[in-house]
């Protein structure tokens, strides 16, 4: 199991990476999840060749102990909605609060619906401490919805009365009912429908592409490629970081249970708190300090109550 944390946790450092750089990005919409898709689909298209080749050759048959073809592409197909609908939901959440307060927030309920989804849906097991570890993160989630505003370049509050805690509560909730549903979802795709994780995500990025085209259309476009005129280094940077998140969050999940993975992965809320503070020059008061301390400990409670 300690090769599926230790994947867990880089994934979890790539996921935090990317989250902060997408801080940077709020607000762009559409065509920023267009261009972004694209530019992942470069590094990704040489992987995705060297695995699709020989499962086109065999039939579709898929490699050795792998699903096949079909089932990959429909499974996909359903992975691709989940992802798409976290994406949509991040962007408009960071539009309108503090990176820092949103994402700790949702990982933390995340873990809980996931750790929960494993034992319900998956049948692993889930002990008193993983138990006592979801409540421990429930006093975390309780602490860190604070109100959270953005503040424009002149100094003046543009957020309205309605983004406060109720509002960042229910990005929170909407993102983590997001982020559970893939992660569980695709979780069982690897680990029980036996999926091959590269061809897996690889139809899951090109079919994601064909969606965001679609709803981009020709100006959205156009607007995405000004945007990478405009940023190129962010951009690069999460069409990296995504895609390396994403896989080895899959391959976790080959080498521990899903509640494990999903705990360790959460230990993202850490660094992107840490990054939010220093890259995006959010605040990092007392009470948010303590509730990612609180949400830390729940991790590790989760993450070593669960059974192997």
């Amino acid at each position: 199991m300690f090769v599926g944390i230790a994947i867990a946790l880089a994934s979890a450092v790539a996921h935090a990476g990317w989250n902060t750089l997408a801080g940077k990005l709020a607000g762009s919409g559409v065509p920023a999840l267009w261009i972004i898709n694209v530019a992942a689909l470069v590094p990704l298209a040489p992987v995705i060749a060297v695995v699709f080749a020989p499962t086109v050759a065999g039939d579709g048959a898929g490699r050795p102990g792998t699903a096949p073809l079909g089932t990959t592409v429909l499974l996909a197909a359903v992975s691709t909605a989940f992802h798409t609908g976290y994406a949509v939901l991040l962007d408009r959440a960071y539009r309108s609060a503090h990176v820092s307060a949103v994402y700790p927030a949702s990982r933390g309920l995340a873990t809980i619906v996931v750790t929960v989804a494993g034992a319900v849906l998956l049948g692993q097991a889930i002990s008193g401490i993983a138990i006592a570890g979801v409540a421990v993160m429930v006093v975390a989630i309780v602490l860190l919805l604070e109100p959270a505003t953005r503040t424009r370049n002149d100094g003046a509050d543009s957020s309205p009365s309605s983004r406060t805690r109720h509002g960042t509560a229910m990005w929170g909730v909407a993102i983590a009912v997001t982020t559970a549903a893939y992660t569980t979802f695709d979780g069982w795709a690897v680990a029980s429908a036996g999926v091959d994780p590269p061809l897996y995500y690889g139809v899951a990025a090109c079919t994601q592409c064909v969606l965001l085209s679609a709803v981009a259309g020709p100006s959205g476009m156009v607007r995405g490629l000004e945007l990478l005129r405009r940023t190129p280094g962010p951009i690069v940077c999460l069409a990296m970081l995504i895609p390396l998140s994403t896989l080895l969050g899959l391959y976790a999940t080959l080498h521990a249970p899903l509640g494990v993975v999903s705990a360790v992965r959460s230990s993202s809320l850490i660094w992107t708190a840490l990054a939010a503070a220093v890259v995006l020059h959010e605040p990092l008061g007392r009470r948010r300090i303590l509730a990612t301390g609180v949400a830390t400990i729940a991790i590790a409670v989760i993450a070593f109550g669960t059974p192997v």
